[in-house]
């Protein structure tokens, strides 16, 4: 439901999800809010996926007022003759968080797309570099013998791979 909070009396901690382009979905942003302070203004947004999740912990005792989005648009649409100018205002903002949200969220979804993409190039270099190799080893007393050796770094020494292999 989107609703717009007033803080009349008392002191709150909120706590934003989603808050900031670069964090995760899992972060959180909080802060504290005083008497006089408003919080969930984006309930004039009808894009429910642009619009924050928000959550309040009383800190002491609280008085809140709130105000659904139907109430608020009820409101403004009985106003609309005498105060045109407050109709005007109410549609700007809609449209300039909408249009500021939208590009957060398509931000986002790039940045997560290049990070996928990265990962699987990651994936598909180390895959590529982690192939076996067929060793042969020396011996002056026995005939030699081929194992089958992973080329990752540090799992065979270039030193121990040239003393066993006796190749230099």
């Amino acid at each position: 439901m989107q609703v717009l909070f007033i803080l009349s009396r008392g002191m709150l901690a909120v706590f934003c999800h989603k808050s900031h382009i670069f964090t995760d979905n899992h972060s959180r942003k909080y802060g504290f809010k005083a008497p006089g302070e408003v919080w969930g203004e984006d309930f004039v947004l009808s894009d429910v996926s642009l619009i924050r999740t928000q959550t309040g912990y009383a800190l002491t005792y609280c008085e809140v007022l709130s105000l659904t989005h139907n109430d608020f648009m009820q409101v403004l649409q009985r106003r609309r003759q005498s105060c045109p100018e407050l109709w005007d205002i109410v549609r700007r903002y809609t449209i300039w968080l909408a249009a500021r949200r939208g590009i957060f969220a398509e931000a986002r979804r790039r940045i997560r797309q290049r990070q996928k993409k990265s990962e699987r190039a990651e994936k598909a270099a180390r895959n590529s570099t982690s192939s076996t190799k067929s060793v042969t080893l020396r011996s002056s007393s026995q005939p030699p013998m081929e194992i089958l050796a992973p080329e990752v770094p540090g799992f065979i020494s270039d030193s121990d791979r040239s003393r066993l292999t006796g190749r230099s």
